[in-house]
């Protein structure tokens, strides 16, 4: 028998599970995907997990977060970075369509997959220097955001990091 876990940051798409080239079905039980099988020297298992993009919230009891979403692509957290977006962060917010789409940044930090997608940041062009306060306005700009994996931040320029973004 062989039994491969599936992880919980695992999503929809269903694993494929190939034994020597050719794709094998596997029962699931108790988050673990199982074969039974007599197994020859050599054999070969290739466990291939689809990575997705998602959108994740925080138990909203989890007072800091409520109202925010996490970028995660696989088992990897990300956030978002001055360096690439600005600043203030505080501004940013995804989009109500945010589109999130992951590709691969050779240049970036050593090799990374960025994701990027759909913002909005409140216009701040109508503030007045030095004034805490004025009255509300809705002004919004849309912006296209770039995340990078959480375990990268704080190795450009000193600035602002955030992984949970209002939604």
């Amino acid at each position: 028998m062989l039994a491969l876990r599936i992880p919980n940051w695992f999503s929809s798409k269903e694993p494929v599970l190939k034994i020597n080239g050719e794709s094998v079905r596997y029962h699931v039980d108790k988050g673990y995907a199982t074969v039974y099988r007599v197994w020859q020297d050599g054999d070969q298992v290739e466990w291939l997990l689809p990575i997705e993009t998602l959108l994740i919230a925080a138990n909203p009891l989890i007072r800091a977060d409520a109202g925010k979403a996490a970028i995660q692509r696989g088992p990897l957290v990300y956030c978002v970075e001055e360096a690439d977006n600005g600043k203030p962060l505080a501004s940013l917010s995804l989009a109500e369509v945010p589109e999130l789409s992951a590709s691969k940044a050779s240049e970036l930090l050593g090799g990374c997959v960025v994701v990027e997608g759909n913002g909005v940041v409140i216009d701040n062009s109508g503030w007045v220097e030095g004034q805490p306060y004025q009255p509300l306005t809705k002004h919004r700009e849309s912006v296209r955001f770039k995340a990078i994996p959480y375990y990268l931040w704080g190795n450009r320029e000193p600035g602002e990091m955030n992984v949970w973004l209002r939604y």
